[in-house]
This record gives structure tokens, C-alpha cells and sequence, in this order.
């Protein structure tokens, strides 16, 4: 029966039919025994009087008070006859109702297999208590085993049938790429996932080898050395560049798992996961942070280059690669970075270049992507114009801020012509408009600078969970890596549901998600599922029904998505962090244009008030109020001073000084400009050390923990206090200052009353971009700031805070045994004058009316312009009858700067003193590289401008030059 019977239903017809020839079968049925559940399904029922649809699953069946016949049969594993009358005193006895119509006789027999029970098979009369003896009883139980037997193959044979399907539906259905090989790695048979990533049909690549197939030049022999070891019997599963039929370059997972038989590797499967928009993803962000990054930590945009060039090299060949910037003045493109393994480096080209590939993509502010036939038309068409080697592949991306270009960036490979793709330029273009940020915020930084300083094996062998559950929503089966990722064992699974390892909120939505699957087929969304450890993992969920040991279930893919839900945060962050960065930029260049304008306007104050304290008595109250409006104005000029300090971003270096006038300073600054109820408390040593520092840098680190203190305090007020001592350690104290060696230090305290850190973060506010505070009140990075600073002076900072209480910064700093020189005050007393002549140059007519009172008053004598046309003009006709230039930067027509390039081209021993309010075009340093003999900031103060002009003149007429 079981060899022609082709599924289980037919073989129990068979086995009916076969028992009715040698006993009575009117009413007959089979029922399997399932152990661990101790129930009886009704697998086959012929019944003259019931329903055999009504016959359902009955449970504690060895149960003796559970009122079926067949009770007795499982528990003793003996047959039972069992007339109606005994049965009904049976049920009396246990106080039960019989289930279905009590037969005038029954008779059950065990079917087993090895001694275990597995079943029963049971003949019953409704109308002839007479039908069966013991004679039958022992008929049935001769064949009992028999049919166990043919029932338990049956069942194993359909059963293996039902897993191949399902293996075969796992293989063909899967999201992943699969291939099988021999084990020479011949293809055998690829699924439709397969074909969609690498792009050719299964006929095209029957019997060709895998590796030759899809694995680039330069991965060849690793993919070779994989695949040999995947025929040995070794299974891995690793992270691999392949590529698809078009040589587009791809990130993959590949899981190679050998196929056995008989214990002999007779092929392998290799199972493909695509992570190239997760590695795309990845990279971009990395790219933008070590982009922002270097901003700051560059010292030259040409450093900034070079890092840029390192960056991109992680994710690109940049074998060949060049930086091109378009000065739109001088309308000519120049290669400010240029790598190249065969041409030398090229240093600028006009833009309207035609055979210039990079000016194409500057004129056309569109991406280029070429191959080498493309090229070569080019370099027919412009063969003696044509600049550098002919690539294999040529990209270049414009750099555009706001659809302004500002230049481009190229890469080109001489070996390989598909080393770009497509996909390459979108990345690059991806990224141009965060790489022409940075470079034009570089720029604008250096310029600043310059300015202050110049099957089973498929289940479990891919990369995502899979779990199978019935609708009643009980896991059936899961993956080893299911497993692995929830923390739980197979068993504990498998006695678990969908909800058990989902987020309580969603855990609720499991039955609404199985109803969606039962309507439509399948279903995919983003969950949250929850590890044995409670740890919360971000998951995509694929389901779709399917047919599982002869019933509906449901299977899920799930693939964790931690690392794309980290990127699309880092994106977020990194994009905030990066706006935050441009708008404290823009702030600094802000507060520089107007010190500019302070400044001009201070002039004329100061200016005007000393004049007219020169014409009034001293004892006369006027001129005790004009001494008041001077001490004010040059406490705004102070003021403007500190702003200055605030927007330079360029370094000094390092020199010896007193770290006490810049507390001073850094004090009347910030009591200048917090609320009233927060007093700023000075505390210094009268005898204190020098340290070798840079003063800018020290006024930012007090400037950073001051404000700091202020947001701790600015809901309640409070007071902030600077402390500043010496202190000397030895090597006992080293146990408290790890980072330090013995000697002389200066010890600086900040501290404030306000709300102080929570202990669970003190421990992270020096890393770089965390922060407290909320959206838009600062980047994260201050603090990082001064912890850098100070170690970078070989020092050390700590940090006690006591919630609701203060919090204190102690900053240690190593001091130095050296004089210092500290930069001159104030000129004392009335500065002596001449009687020299004195050309004044200024757009301001204030100004002009007040230097040439100032200078008059100090006996020389003046002649004043306020165009710097009608002055050039003045000096041109007669240059000889001026002893002195005083002039203005910021002025029409003809700036300070190319006033004195003209006058010295006319008369090139002429002294020149330059003033600015505050200037990003001219420095110090290049002032006097042009022969400018001095560079004066406004506002102007008499003596210091009568101390100049004297100093000048005098080396002048001895021949020296300043």
C-alpha cells in the first residue's frame, strides 16, 4: 500500500479497503497520538452516524478520567473491546459526557513502532453489539504494525518532500543572490535574485566559472583562494568587491557554505548580499565628518587638500587626482592640488580652455564622465591644446556653493577603464557642495589667518533572521543566526511568538500584521525587536505566507538595521554639527566688520575730545567732562579690541606671558556682556609666573569655561569666579595629576553656582561634540577646544560638579623660567612734534578735520585730501614737498593699500603710515612687505599716532628704515 499510494489520504483508503476484506470496517477510523502534546488527530474517519468533519484534536487522551475509548488503548498500549453498557458506567464513574454517539461495541488496537505508541486504529458498531470478539481484536493487532509501519513512512516520505519544496522556495524567493557550483566553481544554477544584482541571465553563464565571471581583476585571485577553500570543506562569510555584467563595482556579503554528500564536498552555495548603498551611505558620512574635520584641524588649505585627498582615497582610486579652483577676476582656473602618476603637475589654465576637461565642467557647472574613445575625439579635435596624458575614464563633479561655481574636483585612471562608474560620480557629486563648503570656508579661514598671522545550509546560512510561525503565531522554525541575534536556543524559540521578541508598544500589532499577510500575501515594515538581554534592535521585516508541513504559516526575513539607522543619525548629526560650525563662522566675520565700523567711529571721538582737552584748563569742569567721554571712549576702544580677539581664528605663536591681564581682560568682556545677576569675581596672586602660550588661545579656553559657567547659571544668577595662583607639585602629588611632572605650575579656577553636571556625563563633556545644551545653543565642541589647548601646553584640566551646587574647572599650566616681555602701554605725557610736512589721505571728513588738528597742534604742518584720487594727483605734481603719508585702507576708487604702491612706484623712499579700523584684506606683515613703514589701528589716540610719526621721521632723515 504505501509503494502505490501517493499521499497519506490514499494510503489510509488503502489500508481501509485492504481491513474490509477480512473484518467488518463499516465505521473504522485512524488516529495519530502526538506525544508531547497528549492529543489524538483524526487522520481518517468513516462514520455511519457523526460527522467525520466534527471529529477535532482531542487532548489528554492518556488521561484516564478523559472520556474516549481509546484512552486505555495509549495508556496500556494494549487493545480494548468495550461494549456500550461498560462504557456508560465508565462515564458515570468520572462524571463526564461522551463527545460523540456511544457505538454498541468498539474496538481500538495501538499502532506502534519499536514498543511506542503512535497512534490508533478502532472499528465500532452502532447496531450489533455481537460484531466483534477477541478473534478480531487479534486480527487487527497482526496488522497493526504493519500499518504503523506503512503510516510512519508515509509520513516521513511527504515530509521530505515538503522540505525540498521548501528549500527550493527559500533558494528561488530569497532576497539574496545565490549561486551553486561545482567544486571547481562552475555555475550550476543561480536564483532570480542572482540575476537582478549581476545582471545576466541564467543561460548566458551555465558552466562558467564564478570567479572569472563577476570578481574584478584585482579581487581575482582572493575570490579564487575563497572559492578553494569552500571546496575543501570550509565555510566563511566575508565582506567582497564584486561586479555586475555592466563592470559596475559592488559591496558585498558573500556566505560560501560546501555542499556534502556522503561526507564529500560535491559543490558549494554562495549566497550575495548587496551593501553598496549601505557602504555608499557610510561613506558619504565618514567623508562629510573627516571633511568638517579637517576644516579645523588643517593649518593650510593645501594640508586641507591633501587630507581631503586621503579621505576620498578610502572610498575611491585616487590614484590620479587634482583639485582645480576658478578665480573668476582673473578668469583662469588653478590646480591648487594636483597627483598625477604620468604628467606633471599643472599650475593654472585660462577658463575658456577648449580642450580642458576640467574647464568644461567649470563652464558647464555639470558633472563630466568620460571614457578613453570620448577623450580621444577630444584630444583629435585639440590635439595641440589638448592638457596631459589620455585617460582610460575620466570624472570630474563642479563645486558649486548655491549654484556659484567655485571649481572642480577630477579623478582619472590610465589602467583600468572601468574603475568609475556612474555610481561614482553621483557619489562625488553627493558630497561637492560639503566639499565646496569646506574649501571656501577654508579659504575664507586662511585668508583670515593670512590677515592675523599670513537550503537548511540556505536557511541558516544567510545573513538575516529567518522565522516561521502559524497562525497561530508560534515560531515552527527559526535560523541559526535568528538565534544567535535574540540570544535564545533553538528550543526556547521555538516555544516562543512573534511577540515575545518585539517591543511592548508593537507587540500589541502582531495579530494586525498576521491579518494583513492572511489578506494580501505578504508584508514588510520597520519594527523593533528585543534580544534575551533586553537590548532593542532596529529590524526590517519581510513576511509572506507560506506552506509548511501541510499548513499555512508565515515566514519573516528579518535584517537588522542598527548600522543604517546609526548612519541616517550620524547624517542628521554630522549635517547639524556642520550648519552649527558655518554659523560661528559667520558670526566671527560679523563681529570683525563691526569692530571696522566702531572703529571709525571712534576715531573722530577719542580724536575730538583730546583736542579739546588741549584747549581747556585743566581745572575747568568742561574739561573734567571731556577727560570722562575720553575714558569712556577708550574703554569702547577696548572693547572693539576684545571683539577683534574674539573673531581672529588663526593661531599666534607661542611666547612668554602673564596669564593675569588676559583674566582682566577676558572679565571685563564678559561682565560687559552677561545679565546683571551674574557677578564675575576676580581672585589673582600678586606674584605670579609666566607661561609660553599663545595669548589668543588662553583668552578662548577663559572665554569657552565663562560661558560655559553662564549657561549653568543663566536661569538663576549666580557668581562666577576666576581664581589664579601658583602652585609647585612634587612626585607625591603625581598620584592626583597622572599627566604631569613635578615642578612649577599656575593654577586656573573657574568656577560657577550654577546647576551643576549629572555624574552620569561628567565623565564625556570633554568629547568632541557632545553637549548639554539645547538645539542651537552651541556645537559640542568647547570644551573639546580647551582640553585640547591644554594639553597641548603640556598641561592639565579637571573637573569637580556637585548637582545644585557648581560646578569647578582647575586648570594646570606649566610655568616658564624666562623674562617676558609684555607689549607697551600708553605713551605717558605729551609725545614732542615737528615741523614737517604731513599729507593726510581719508574718505571720513571727521577723521581728516581731527588729524589735521591733532597734527597741527603738534606743529607740523598738514595737508588733508578725503579722495584718494585728488591726493595721488597732490603727490604726483609735487612729490617732494611731502615729508610724511598718512593714509586711510578702506576708502573709493583707490584703496590705502594701492594708494602707497602708486606713491612709492613715484617716489620709493617716501614713508607711509597705514590706518585701519579692521581690515581682511591687508595684514601687519604685508603692509610692510609693500614698504609701508608703519600700520596704525583706529582708533587713533594722540600720543601713540605723535610717538609713530616722530619715530619714522626721525629714522627717515637718519637713513634707517623701520
Amino acid at each position: 500500500a504505501v509503494n502505490i499510494s501517493d499521499t497519506l489520504e490514499t494510503l489510509y483508503k488503502s489500508i481501509h479497503g485492504s481491513l474490509s476484506r477480512i473484518i467488518d470496517t463499516t465505521n473504522f477510523w485512524i488516529a495519530l497520538y502526538h506525544e508531547e502534546k497528549d492529543s489524538l488527530s483524526f487522520v481518517y474517519v468513516v462514520d455511519t452516524v457523526d460527522d467525520p468533519a466534527g471529529f477535532e484534536e482531542r487532548f489528554n487522551v492518556s488521561d484516564p478520567h478523559t472520556p474516549m475509548r481509546a484512552t486505555e488503548v495509549i495508556r496500556t498500549g494494549k487493545p480494548v473491546l468495550s461494549i456500550k453498557a461498560d462504557f456508560l458506567k465508565k462515564l458515570k464513574k468520572i462524571n463526564r459526557q461522551a463527545a460523540k454517539t456511544i457505538s454498541e461495541i468498539w474496538l481500538g488496537v495501538p499502532l506502534k513502532i519499536q514498543g511506542k505508541v503512535i497512534g490508533v486504529m478502532a472499528v465500532h458498531s452502532f447496531d450489533n453489539p455481537q460484531l466483534y470478539d477477541e478473534k478480531d481484536a487479534d486480527i487487527l493487532m497482526s496488522v497493526s504494525e504493519q500499518v504503523a509501519l506503512a503510516i510512519e513512512h508515509k509520513k516521513a516520505e511527504e515530509a521530505l518532500q515538503v522540505e525540498k519544496a521548501r528549500l527550493e522556495h527559500l533558494f528561488a524567493d530569497s532576497r539574496e543572490a545565490i549561486v551553486m557550483t561545482d567544486v571547481q566553481g562552475r555555475i550550476l544554477k543561480v536564483n532570480q535574485a542572482f540575476t537582478v544584482l549581476f545582471g545576466y541571465q541564467a543561460g548566458e553563464i551555465m558552466n562558467r566559472f564564478i570567479d572569472d565571471l563577476i570578481a574584478p581583476d584585482e579581487f581575482l585571485s582572493a575570490a579564487k583562494t575563497y572559492t578553494v577553500a569552500l571546496s575543501k570543506g570550509e565555510s566563511d562569510t566575508i565582506e567582497v568587491i564584486r561586479r555586475n555584467k555592466e563592470h559596475k563595482r559592488l559591496n558585498t556579503v558573500a556566505t560560501g557554505i560546501p555542499i556534502f554528500v556522503n561526507g564529500t564536498v560535491m559543490g558549494m552555495y554562495c549566497i550575495y548580499r548587496n551593501i553598496t548603498e549601505q557602504r555608499r551611505a557610510e561613506n558619504i558620512q565618514a567623508l562629510l565628518y573627516e571633511i568638517a574635520k579637517a576644516v579645523n584641524s588643517t593649518q593650510s588649505l593645501s594640508e586641507f587638500f591633501k587630507s581631503m585627498h586621503q579621505s576620498l582615497g578610502r572610498i575611491l582610486d585616487t590614484t590620479n587626482f587634482f583639485i582645480a579652483l576658478y578665480d573668476r577676476e582673473k578668469e583662469r582656473i588653478l590646480f591648487d592640488y594636483y597627483v598625477d602618476e604620468r604628467d606633471k603637475a599643472i599650475t593654472e589654465i585660462p577658463i575658456d580652455h577648449p580642450a580642458s576637461l576640467s574647464a568644461r565642467v567649470i563652464r558647464s557647472k555639470k558633472p563630466y564622465f568620460l571614457k578613453e574613445e570620448e577623450i580621444i575625439e577630444i584630444d583629435k579635435q585639440y590635439r595641440d591644446e589638448f592638457v596631459g596624458s589620455v585617460p582610460k575614464i575620466w570624472m570630474g563633479v563642479p563645486l558649486l556653493i548655491r549654484d556659484e561655481i567655485i571649481g572642480a574636483v577630477a579623478l582619472q585612471s590610465y589602467r583600468d577603464s572601468f574603475c568609475y562608474s556612474m555610481d561614482d560620480v553621483k557619489l562625488l557629486e553627493s558630497v561637492s557642495e560639503q566639499i565646496a563648503i569646506a574649501i571656501d570656508s577654508k579659504r575664507t579661514r586662511d585668508a583670515l589667518e593670512e590677515s592675523e598671522k599670513r537550503y537548511r545550509t540556505v536557511f541558516d546560512g544567510t545573513a538575516d533572521a529567518i522565522l516561521v510561525h502559524d497562525m497561530g503565531k508560534r515560531f515552527l522554525d527559526v535560523n541559526e543566526l535568528a538565534c544567535e541575534r535574540y540570544g535564545y536556543s533553538r528550543d526556547e524559540m521555538l516555544n516562543m511568538e512573534p511577540k515575545d521578541i518585539t517591543v511592548h508598544k508593537q507587540a500589541q500589532r502582531v495579530a494586525e500584521r498576521v491579518a494583513e499577510i492572511l489578506r494580501t500575501g505578504h508584508y514588510m515594515s520597520e519594527v523593533v525587536h528585543v534580544r534575551k538581554d533586553g537590548i532593542h534592535i532596529p529590524t526590517e521585516l519581510s513576511s509572506k505566507i507560506i506552506e509548511y508541513l501541510g499548513r499555512k504559516a508565515v515566514l519573516s526575513v528579518a535584517r537588522d538595521i542598527t548600522e543604517r539607522k546609526k548612519a541616517e543619525e550620524e547624517k542628521k548629526k554630522l549635517e547639524e554639527q556642520l550648519r552649527q560650525a558655518q554659523k560661528m563662522e559667520a558670526i566671527g566675520t560679523l563681529a570683525g566688520g563691526i569692530a571696522h565700523d566702531f572703529n571709525n567711529i571712534l576715531s573722530p571721538i577719542i580724536g575730538y575730545t583730546e583736542l579739546s582737552l588741549y584747549q581747556l584748563e585743566p581745572g575747568n569742569k568742561a574739561h573734567k567732562n571731556m577727560h570722562e567721554v575720553l575714558k569712556a571712549a577708550e574703554r569702547a576702544k577696548n572693547l572693539v579690541k576684545q571683539i577683534l580677539t574674539f573673531s581672529r581664528q588663526s593661531e599666534q605663536e607661542p611666547k612668554p606671558i602673564k596669564v593675569g591681564p588676559i583674566i582682566q581682560e577676558v572679565a571685563k568682556l564678559l561682565q560687559a556682556t552677561l545679565p546683571s545677576f551674574i557677578q564675575v569675581v576676580l581672585r589673582i596672586s600678586e606674584e605670579q609666573g609666566a607661561i609660553m602660550a599663545d595669548p589668543t588661545q588662553i583668552h578662548q579656553v577663559l572665554m569657552n569655561l565663562g560661558t560655559n559657567a553662564y549657561h549653568a547659571m543663566k536661569s538663576r544668577g549666580g557668581i562666577l569666579e576666576i581664581n589664579l595662583s601658583e602652585v609647585v607639585l612634587s612626585f607625591e602629588d603625581r598620584m592626583h595629576h597622572h599627566n604631569l611632572m613635578p615642578g612649577p605650575y599656575l593654577k586656573l579656577s573657574v568656577s560657577d553656582t550654577g546647576h551643576g553636571i549629572n555624574p552620569m556625563v561628567i565623565g564625556r563633556i570633554f568629547d568632541p561634540y557632545f553637549t548639554t545644551k539645547a538645539p542651537g545653543e552651541g556645537t559640542g565642541m568647547g570644551l573639546a577646544v580647551v582640553h585640547g589647548i591644554i594639553k597641548g601646553y603640556k598641561g592639565e584640566i579637571s573637573v569637580y560638579s556637585e548637582p545644585e551646587v557648581g560646578t569647578s574647572f582647575h586648570v594646570y599650566l606649566p610655568e616658564i623660567v624666562s623674562e617676558v616681555i609684555l607689549p607697551l602701554g600708553r605713551t605717558s605725557g605729551e609725545a614732542s612734534g615737528g615741523n614737517e610736512k604731513i599729507l593726510i589721505v581719508d574718505d571720513e571728513e571727521q577723521i581728516v578735520d581731527m588729524l589735521q588738528q591733532m597734527l597741527s597742534q603738534l606743529g607740523y604742518r598738514v595737508t588733508a585730501r578725503t579722495s584718494s584720487v585728488e591726493a595721488l594727483e597732490a603727490f604726483r605734481v609735487q612729490p617732494n614737498k611731502f615729508d610724511l603719508i598718512i593714509t586711510d585702507q578702506t576708502m573709493p576708487n583707490i584703496s590705502g593699500v594701492d594708494l602707497a604702491r602708486m606713491m612709492l612706484e613715484i617716489r620709493k623712499e617716501i614713508p607711509i603710515i597705514l590706518c585701519t579700523g579692521f581690515s581682511e584684506v591687508v595684514t601687519e606683515s604685508q603692509a610692510k612687505t609693500i614698504g609701508i613703514r608703519e600700520y596704525v589701528m583706529k582708533p587713533i589716540i594722540k600720543n601713540e599716532m605723535a610717538t609713530v610719526i616722530r619715530r619714522i621721521l626721525d629714522n627717515a632723515s637718519s637713513g634707517k628704515n623701520d
